[in-house]
């Protein structure tokens, strides 16, 4: 006889749903610069993701014109997405290494040494002698001295201190390490540890990387991390010609090659540019970088004048990232918002109405109280800032739930009534 199953009353279907694909999060601010503090010329430390002032302050110090930008953009209100600072290399970027950060007790207990050891690239090195340092600058020449009586690429090391950590280059990569370790026969007074070059006291390697345009290094950047949406950049960028351009590579002036760049990434990025070139107010010119990006439109692309270089873009971008276009009611217009730690300017109604004329936008006072004119962007097809940016956002959204529903959903029939 034939054993009854159970399977004739309980069925059961095995369903699997993948994952869902996630939408991207486009609060975020990329911030392009050539400072060299603490960024590598290549792979994956070429950018860096900070959400905070301090923690820009903690890697750049406060003097550097990433930690000028980062104090702007995190008093705006309210609170912006996180901020991505990414270098452009404007020359050759060297090998080395930058050490953590220095201890006022450090000076004290490395110039009482005269027999100091060290180990980098598998090299070892003894009697450095750095009892006539005076200061931590005077330490950092006594090894860099010692490094240069190796072979390449120590023969044209260089060791400084920039008042945070020390720093070391070499002319090429050092195969066998760029950190500091201790003599591998134990030989003299360890100075590695002091240096805090050594791992395990926080310092890092700096990749080397060939000089590139602004295109390359947008590019290089997005490959480390595209999760970038704004796109501001430092004030060494504000006026730079072809003249002056240090790259070699530059086929524009520098604010329209970022122009051009974020316009063949359209939706992916928004750029905000900024310029305090003074001819730039004088009605009908067309030399002036605000000029020339008008003159092509390119979308996805907005500018700003400033009389100073004071961050205008970077608080402007800092502001419309604040959006949360998940929450009804969120989304905002950038004219006649303000900026809290950005100066308004004294522009007189003629030269304001010739940066209308160039879809410029402008931070002045109307009736003492201080605004952004006009919001726009450059570009003809979108005008507005925040019709671009909620655009941007729709566009990925629904690309990401079309997706979703083609995967979750079962056979898709091949009628004009299937999905």
């Amino acid at each position: 006889m034939a054993e009854l199953s159970i399977r004739d009353f309980v069925q059961y279907r095995v369903s699997l749903t993948p994952p869902g694909i996630d939408r991207r999060d486009i609060s975020r601010t990329v911030f392009l610069t050539t400072d060299g503090s603490v960024l590598s010329g290549a792979g994956s430390d070429k950018v860096r993701l900070y959400a905070s002032r301090d923690q820009v302050r903690a890697d750049f110090g406060s003097t550097t014109e990433p930690y000028k930008a980062a104090d702007v953009y995190f008093a705006q209100i309210p609170f912006p997405g996180n901020l991505l600072i990414g270098r452009q290399n404007s020359t050759a970027v060297k090998w080395g290494a930058h050490g953590g950060a220095s201890q006022t007790s450090d000076l004290a207990a490395l110039i009482a040494i005269s027999d100091g050891s060290f180990r980098v690239n598998g090299v070892n090195f003894d009697s450095t002698d750095l009892s006539s340092a005076t200061t931590l600058d005077g330490v950092a020449t006594a090894v860099q001295t010692k490094m240069q009586t190796a072979a390449a690429p120590l023969a044209a090391a260089t060791c400084s201190h920039d008042g945070t950590r020390f720093s070391t280059t070499y002319s090429a990569e050092p195969t066998s390490g760029a950190l500091f370790s201790a003599h591998s026969s134990g030989t003299g007074t360890d100075i590695s540890a002091l240096l805090r070059l050594t791992s395990a006291t926080g310092a890092y390697v700096v990749t080397g990387g060939d000089a590139e345009s602004i295109a390359d290094a947008l590019d290089a950047i997005r490959a480390v991390n595209s999760s970038g949406f704004w796109l501001t950049h430092d004030s060494t960028y504000n006026s730079k010609t072809d003249s002056t351009a240090t790259d070699g590579k530059a086929t524009n002036d520098y604010l329209v090659e970022i122009a051009n760049w974020a316009a063949a990434n359209r939706f992916e990025v928004g750029a905000i540019l900024e310029s305090n070139e003074s001819g730039a107010k004088t009605t009908g010119e067309e030399t002036s970088n605000l000029a020339k990006i008008k003159s092509t439109a390119p979308e996805g692309v907005s500018t700003v004048w400033k009389k100073s270089a004071s961050y205008g873009a970077v608080s402007l971008a800092a502001r419309m990232s604040g959006v949360d276009f998940e929450v009804p009611g969120s989304h905002i217009t950038a004219k006649f918002k303000n900026s809290p730690g950005v100066a308004p300017d004294d522009l007189s109604p003629t030269e304001v109405e010739e940066f209308r004329r160039k879809s410029t936008n402008v931070y002045v006072r109307r009736d003492g109280e201080p605004q952004w004119e006009e919001g726009t962007t450059v570009g003809t097809l979108i005008p507005w800032i925040d019709t671009y940016y909620f655009l941007s956002w729709f566009v990925d959204a629904a690309q990401k739930s079309i997706a979703n529903l083609l995967r979750s959903s079962g056979a898709v029939g091949l009628t004009d009534d299937g999905v």
